[in-house]
């Protein structure tokens, strides 16, 4: 069975490493994101578009998605402590964020 490029599934699992890399996690490239750094901001600061407009440049299948398909929703869950939902088309994303700044990532 052949597993498209942009299967959910797929999908999900580029969001995944991509929220779960840190920024500049790999040599000369700035593929990736600093989630600990939206610990310190207001979920209303507009963080959740330059996360969306990242993601869309280092996830080339992403960015040919049209605008609608890509919702970013944030949660306080505590203190210094932030649980992100990324819903990209079919693909579901959820990244935990905790006050030591780890990143835990799961799937559907």
């Amino acid at each position: 069975m052949f597993d498209s490029p942009a299967s959910p599934a797929r999908t999900a699992a580029m969001v995944a490493h991509w929220v779960s890399t840190p920024a500049w996690g790999y040599l000369g490239s700035p593929y990736g994101f600093d989630a600990p750094a939206l610990l310190m901001r207001p979920l209303a600061s507009g963080a959740g578009t330059v996360m969306e407009q990242k993601l869309r440049e280092d996830v080339p299948i992403v960015g040919m998605m049209p605008a609608a398909a890509v919702q970013i929703l944030g949660e306080s869950t505590g203190p210094d402590n932030l649980a992100l939902t990324l819903q990209v088309s079919a693909a579901e994303v959820q990244a935990y964020i905790d006050a030591g700044g780890s990143v835990r990532v799961s799937q559907g």
